[in-house]
This record gives structure tokens, C-alpha cells and sequence, in this order.
């Protein structure tokens, strides 16, 4: 019965994030879906972030916020596929076969041993001592209704919400994926969530690869299995990159090192060769932001200073100031939560 819960999460996770990651697309548009699933994921955590820092603070009940935020998600993806189901219909399929027929040997190869990994992810389980926190509190949540008003790792009830932990409420996403297919947190993190974060990790850098070698096709699955190969053989040190995407990707901070930081370094090289000079991915930024806010506290800051110090060359480069105005605009959210941070660390704050 779990098979079967675990499949059928992952097919209504993945036309989700498709029917997320599509909207607001013209139909003119290249179709690439790689890219539309990386959307998907990214507005998917964008708009989780959003939503649940008010209930968090509010400190509302996790099942308020559960009927809510399915209620908004249920109507955007309704609208989504009213408007793309039949677009979605007739080039789907194209792509998919287009991709199929340029498929060589280091391709298949690098599909293979991709798959491997995630296999591997998915029937063998890595214990690490932070799901202390992380799996724990993801249960707690569960269990008690509240979301952090209770230490994961004792039980007590706490007087203050973990600063650390309370605007990066990732494991609350993992609660979420729980009752929503009724199947326990424990089993979503390691058996379904690890194997997904590793395989859109793969995906961000199939992107990386197809804007690099893009006249250069046969050279992707080099890229890929070069790449596989080293993350199979890269675990030297627990802080490695390897690490975080083939032994810890169910966690938040993984998903920054492993699928988000390399995203943003995928959305700042596309942007770099536009036919645009002044133009700055508003909309793609902002979700990076948000998204990287929920998943881990460093990404409220790693994301924001790697897109700032590349808005600030964009600047020197097209003599605008611009991007610069548009990726402050972007990276506002991320800006509120340092300041809501710093009040609850040193300037007495408590919700």
C-alpha cells in the first residue's frame, strides 16, 4: 500500500509543479519542460514560504493552514490546466520524443546511473543526527497540530519559536506531503523526497549542460555521466556537495547546495546571453528567494548576496542601474526575514 501511496505521490507532485511551472507562459514559447519543472518546484516552495510564515506566526492550528493552502494551491492548478491542458497535449508528447530520439550512449548511460542513485535513495536509509530536528519536527507537527510550539527533539512545549528554524519551515513541508497522502513523515523524507530532490538536482544540471554544450548535443550526457561519476565517488568529507545530494537530499539544506544555488547559477548564465540588455528575471528570482527562504536560514542570505553581486555586474556591464533596482525588488522577502531574524535573536521579538 506504501508503493502505491509513494507512486502516486510523486505522479500528482510532478503535474503539479508541470501545471505550476507552465503558467504564465505563452504559447509561443519554446517548450522545454526541464525548465517548466524547475519552475514548477521553485513557485511550489515559493508560495508555500509565503503562505505559512502568517499561520506560523499567528501560531494557527498546522491543519488551518493545511486546508488553506490546498484550497489556493487546488484553484491555481485548476485555472492551469484549463488554460494549458490542451497546449500541454499536443507538444508534450513532441518533446518527449524529440528527446528520445537524440538520446546516445553517454545519455542513456548517465540516465541509468542517475536512476541508480535514486533507487538507492529510495530502499536504503542514511541516519543522520539532524533528523533530530528535521524529521522530528516534521512528526511533532503531526502529532500536536502546532508548528513550532513544541521541541522536536524533547516534546516540551516551548516559550519562544526557534529562531533558527522558524523562517525556514521546511520540515513543515514534509508534514504537509504527509497528511496530505497519509503516509508518515519518516517515510516522506527518506523513501520519496530524497530520491525526488536528487533526481531535480540532476535536472537543474541538465540544464547547465544544454546551455553550455547547446551546439554541442552529443556532449550532455558526457557532462552528466562525468558529473555522476564524481557525486558517486564524492563522498570524502560530510560538508562535499556529494554529500548533500546523494546521502542528505531530503533535508532543506540540501536542497540549497544540490538543486537551488545551482539553479540560480542556470537562470544568471541564460539571462547573461539575452538579446535583452536591462533585462532581470523578476518573476524567476523572486520564486529563487522565497524558495531558498523555506528550504534553509543560510539560503535567506547565500541566494540574496549571489544575486546581488551578479545584479551589480550586470550594471557595469549594460551602464544601467536597472537590474540592480529589480533584483533589490526580488530579493525584498529574504531582506524582511534577516530583519524579522535579528528581532528575534537580539531585539527581544517572540510571536
Amino acid at each position: 500500500m506504501n508503493y502505491i501511496k509513494a507512486l502516486f505521490l510523486i505522479l500528482i507532485f510532478t503535474l503539479s509543479i508541470y501545471f505550476l511551472g507552465i503558467l504564465g507562459r505563452k504559447k509561443s514559447d519554446g517548450f522545454n519542460l526541464a525548465e517548466i519543472l524547475l519552475h514548477g518546484l521553485l513557485r511550489l516552495f515559493a508560495s508555500f514560504e509565503a503562505i505559512i510564515l502568517p499561520f506560523i506566526f499567528l501560531r494557527a492550528r498546522f491543519s488551518y493552514f493545511f486546508y488553506f493552502y490546498c484550497s489556493v494551491l487546488i484553484a491555481i492548478l485548476i485555472f492551469s490546466i484549463f488554460k494549458y491542458a490542451k497546449y500541454s497535449y499536443k507538444y508534450l508528447g513532441k518533446e518527449i520524443c524529440k528527446f528520445i530520439s537524440t538520446l546516445d550512449l553517454p545519455m542513456i548511460a548517465a540516465i541509468i546511473m542517475i536512476l541508480f542513485q535514486m533507487f538507492m535513495l529510495a530502499f536504503y536509509m542514511h541516519l543522520d543526527a539532524d533528523d533530530a530536528m528535521y524529521v522530528a519536527t516534521a512528526a511533532t507537527t503531526l502529532n500536536t497540530d502546532t508548528m513550532y510550539q513544541y521541541a522536536a527533539d524533547t516534546g516540551i512545549l516551548l516559550n519562544n519559536m526557534p529562531s533558527r528554524y522558524v523562517l525556514s519551515p521546511f520540515p513543515i513541508f514534509t508534514a504537509f506531503l504527509g497528511k496530505l497522502f497519509f503516509i508518515h513523515p519518516t517515510i516522506i523524507a527518506h523513501t520519496i523526497l530524497a530520491p525526488l530532490m536528487t533526481g531535480f538536482a540532476y535536472l537543474v544540471y541538465y540544464l547547465v549542460g544544454s546551455h553550455i554544450f547547446k551546439k554541442k548535443k552529443g556532449r550532455i550526457g558526457i557532462f552528466l555521466l562525468v558529473l555522476c561519476t564524481f557525486q558517486i565517488w564524492g563522498y570524502f568529507t560530510v560538508y562535499s556537495s556529494s554529500t548533500f545530494i546523494l546521502i542528505r537530499s531530503w533535508q532543506g539544506k540540501a536542497v540549497l547546495a544540490g538543486v537551488l544555488i545551482p539553479a540560480a547559477v542556470y537562470l544568471l548564465m541564460k539571462e547573461c546571453q539575452t538579446k535583452a540588455p536591462n533585462k532581470w528575471p523578476l518573476s524567476s528570482s523572486l520564486s529563487l528567494v522565497l524558495a531558498a527562504s523555506l528550504v534553509s536560514s543560510m539560503g535567506i542570505m547565500l541566494i540574496p548576496t549571489l544575486l546581488g553581486l551578479s545584479a551589480i555586474l550586470f550594471c557595469i556591464y549594460n551602464k544601467s542601474f536597472e537590474p540592480l533596482i529589480k533584483c533589490i525588488i526580488s530579493c525584498s522577502p529574504a531582506i524582511c526575514l534577516m530583519v524579522l531574524y535579528l528581532l528575534m535573536k537580539f531585539g527581544g521579538f517572540s510571536p
